[in-house]
């Protein structure tokens, strides 16, 4: 997946992640404020991103687990 600026970035994020969570949202222990906080770490990752570091690296700085692996094969 190619992203053009933050914008688009922050857009292809948002949709990724809202998909996950809709995904999600049917598991046992699911948490209702997940979203929330998916789309603010997306935020943060499009901030570490301006200031230079890579894709790559802004996933591993702000998602963990499961999660960040998804949006690495999304993004690689």
């Amino acid at each position: 997946m190619t992203f053009l600026n933050k914008d688009d970035l922050h857009f292809q994020l948002d949709h990724i992640l809202t998909q996950w969570d809709i995904k999600n949202s049917t598991k046992r222990g699911y948490n209702p404020n997940a979203l929330a906080i998916y789309l603010r770490q997306a935020e943060r990752i499009v901030e570490s991103v301006n200031q230079g570091a890579s894709i790559t690296e802004a996933i591993d700085q702000h998602f963990c687990d499961r999660l960040a692996a998804m949006l690495h094969k999304k993004f690689n």
